[in-house]
């Protein structure tokens, strides 16, 4: 729903959209007016905790931004030696088919992605829309926690469970169809051994 509304004591015209809206109207609706009992701030409180504690999956960063290539040698030497970014991995995942090279630019990745497989889903992605951008990953604390959770908000995923992908991340896909159409993958990094 989009439009505006007046907000009291306010001569702004705020937009009416998804969660911004909703945010501001649980703040204007629930801010202590001066005067306000006890009661009042009290109750602002536990709103405020049970509004955080119902969105309690914890995204870290963006963990990589993938590019599908039906060739990484020529985007290799592009990020290599005319960009001067160091590749930090190359790995072959035989459980997807595919070989990526991981090129580190600040806290995230630029994965490359070539896979051998017609049935892939990088060279299916590559059959439907071409070479290039593929999909976000998102670093997340717990993969299951944040599977959990989306599915309750109505996100699906490809698959039912977290499945071993680069670096030995658990990681999961989300269904396009629940995205809005963005591939975005989720990734929780292997817990260091325990000494």
């Amino acid at each position: 729903m989009v439009g505006s509304r007046h907000t009291a004591g306010h001569n702004k015209h705020i937009p009416r959209t998804g969660l911004v809206y909703g945010l501001l109207e649980l703040v204007s609706a629930r801010r202590p007016r001066q005067g306000a009992g006890l009661d009042e701030s009290l109750a602002n409180k536990l709103q405020s905790k049970q509004l955080t504690s119902e969105l309690s999956m914890k995204i870290k960063r963006i963990e990589h931004i993938a590019v599908a290539l039906k060739n990484m040698d020529v985007v290799k030497d592009v990020l290599a030696n005319k960009l001067g970014i160091a590749m930090e991995y190359e790995e072959h995942l035989p459980a997807h088919a595919t070989t990526l090279a991981m090129f580190p630019v600040g806290e995230t990745y630029i994965e490359l992605l070539q896979s051998d497989s017609a049935e892939s889903g990088t060279n299916k992605w590559i059959a439907e829309r071409g070479e290039g951008l593929f999909h976000i990953c998102l670093e997340v604390d717990d993969i299951d926690l944040s599977m959990r959770e989306l599915r309750k908000k109505g996100v699906r995923f490809q698959t039912p469970e977290p499945l071993i992908g680069h670096g030995n991340c658990r990681i999961v896909f989300m269904d396009p169809a629940t995205t809005g159409g963005l591939v975005i993958e989720l990734a929780e990094q292997p817990k260091p051994a325990s000494t």
